[in-house]
């Protein structure tokens, strides 16, 4: 799970979307991320109930996970400002296309 979200964080900051397919695309990645850090959490709630761990001991890294899902969820709302710029570029392109031009 751990190397799924390292991946799916890489993954979609790599992508620099010029388009809304390429923003969509980041958007997964930043989706799946947040996922996986539930999956984490999700596992460590697990370990907690069944194995002998102290629950004391686990708060740290679940206050830890809390966060990365708090900065990928602020890091996916970030990129509508970012989508709103895409789409306005190709709605222009879109009316350019369709524009009669002068021969």
């Amino acid at each position: 799970i751990l190397r799924d979200l390292k991946d799916n964080v890489t993954q979609g900051n790599t992508l620099y979307p010029t388009n809304t397919w390429e923003f969509n695309l980041r958007r997964s990645y930043q989706s799946k991320a947040i996922a996986n850090c539930f999956q984490v959490k999700q596992v460590m709630q697990t370990a907690i109930r069944n194995l002998p761990v102290d629950a004391e001991k686990c708060m740290p890294y679940v206050t830890m996970i809390e966060a990365a899902i708090k900065s990928l969820k602020n890091w996916k709302k970030s990129g509508n400002r970012t989508l709103k710029a895409i789409q306005a570029k190709e709605a222009t392109a879109v009316l350019a296309a369709d524009s009669p031009r002068e021969v």
